[in-house]
């Protein structure tokens, strides 16, 4: 977002224009929908891979068992059919207290982490 602000780029930008390296998909993809991963490309990462700029990586998957508890903010009765909500920090702290610390001590990092995620049809 920072190249965008200082107009270095424009998110409506076909990402090709910056990393022309990336093969032809057939219709102009614009930063805005790599961005909110919305593109209809495969993986983001294929993406770093493809323009070289990926390093080595591990990739963890999490099975969501409660999806509304872990990633709702605040509690809203509103949620109920769905279940219960309001358990983003704990679901966070999992993250942050638990898993990182344990990746970290258990394989080679260089502490440079990233989440990303996507729902997928039930």
């Amino acid at each position: 977002m920072l190249l965008a602000d200082d107009g270095a780029i424009a998110l409506t930008d076909d990402i090709r224009q910056h990393l022309p390296e990336l093969k032809e998909y057939g219709k102009k993809i614009s930063i805005n929908s790599i961005l909110g991963h919305f593109s209809g490309l495969g993986d983001f990462e294929d993406l770093l891979n493809q323009s070289g700029m990926a390093q080595k990586m591990i990739v963890i998957g999490i099975t969501n068992t409660e999806r509304t508890r872990d990633f709702t903010p605040t509690y809203d009765e509103s949620y109920n059919q769905w279940g219960i909500s309001g358990g983003a920090d704990n679901f966070l702290d999992f993250l942050e207290k638990e898993l990182k610390p344990y990746v970290k001590a258990n394989y080679s990092t260089n502490n440079y982490a990233i989440i990303s995620g996507h729902s997928l049809p039930e």
